[in-house]
């Protein structure tokens, strides 16, 4: 025999209209309990009614903005997925095609890699010889630019540092624009802010 009145839990016991152990002891103290029998009957009034209530669903803009507001962990490897699927066409028949397409090309591409890689070393060796016929050529060029620029005096310059003093001469040039052009922008966003 209860000596005090039930506790929520055991109201839900009682208006889920569950039976096993306890209850039976339960169902005695409401016998014997005005205030615990009248509380079992608000609470099944109130559960009739919500259960009487239609289902209403929200509104699509409505839902929408709640969804935007909620923020979802989606893995990385999901969201690959998901974006595989979005590109991938929905007939049957086109993704195989796509999947044949892209295994072809994933085994050319490997082919090509595996061609490439043993022949690395004539790769590297081109790219070298490239490398250098590209600095003559630059240096000869502006040697040539010199000569036309400097006219007579070209010929006080020994050939072989003529391309390094104007070289040094045009890095000097484009160090000091690039500071003057500097101090300029600086010197107007501090006006801009001091505005």
């Amino acid at each position: 025999m209860l000596t005090r009145h039930l506790l929520p839990d055991e109201f839900d016991l009682l208006v889920d209209g569950e039976a096993g152990f306890g209850v039976s002891q339960l169902q005695q103290h409401l016998r014997d309990c005005p205030a615990c029998r009248e509380e079992l009957a608000l609470m099944r009034t109130f559960v009739s009614a919500i259960e009487e209530l239609p289902d209403l669903a929200p509104a699509r803009p409505l839902a929408d903005r709640v969804m935007a507001e909620v923020h979802v962990f989606v893995p990385w490897h999901v969201a690959a997925r998901d974006w595989v699927a979005e590109w991938l066409p929905a007939h049957p028949g086109l993704r195989v095609a796509v999947a044949g397409s892209a295994t072809a090309v994933a085994a050319a591409s490997s082919a090509g890699l595996a061609w490439g890689w043993t022949r690395r070393h004539e790769w590297v060796a081109q790219g070298l010889l490239g490398a250098d016929q590209l600095r003559t050529l630059a240096l000869d060029a502006v040697s040539a630019a010199g000569q036309a620029v400097l006219g007579p005096l070209a010929g006080q310059v020994p050939g072989g540092t003529l391309p390094l003093v104007l070289a040094t001469a045009g890095a000097l040039g484009a160090a000091i624009a690039t500071g003057v052009v500097g101090l300029r922008a600086a010197a107007s966003r501090a006006r801009r802010l001091g505005a």
